[in-house]
């Protein structure tokens, strides 16, 4: 899930949609294209692209994102046939002391083929997805 705010560095176009209230707040709601090559270099470490059809969808993944000023508060990537795909990250605290936070309890989250993770396994999710669909 903390993938999708790593995309947003790779926006290639965006226009707004308005307003919308998220979680309390009011927000900007705009329509973007992501280049996924450019998001994948300004990350520093690369991003497993997302399961698309073509490889030239990877040139102009759509994503929404509600930002309200000062924050992203939602992030929303749709992508495949019909939209059927959608992945939304909402982002609610902001400001939070995290200093007595023990994170090493916390998963690792990361991007499926990211380095170090073995080939394999990444290979064995891949055929269960497919399975799935």
């Amino acid at each position: 899930m903390l993938w999708l705010p790593r995309l947003l560095p790779g926006t290639a176009d965006a226009s707004p949609e308005g307003t919308e209230t998220a979680h309390g707040t009011v927000c900007g709601k705009l329509a973007a294209h992501v280049d996924m090559e450019r998001a994948s270099a300004a990350s520093g470490e690369g991003l497993a692209p997302p399961r698309v059809s073509r490889f030239d969808e990877l040139r102009a993944l759509p994503v929404t994102a509600w930002i309200d000023g000062q924050h992203v508060r939602r992030v929303r990537l749709e992508h495949g046939a019909l939209s059927r795909n959608r992945t939304t990250l909402d982002l609610r605290e902001f400001g939070v002391p995290a200093g007595g936070v023990d994170w090493s309890r916390l998963l690792a989250f990361r991007s499926p083929g990211c380095a170090g993770e073995p080939a394999r396994r990444y290979q064995r999710a891949l055929r269960r997805l497919s399975r799935v669909h």
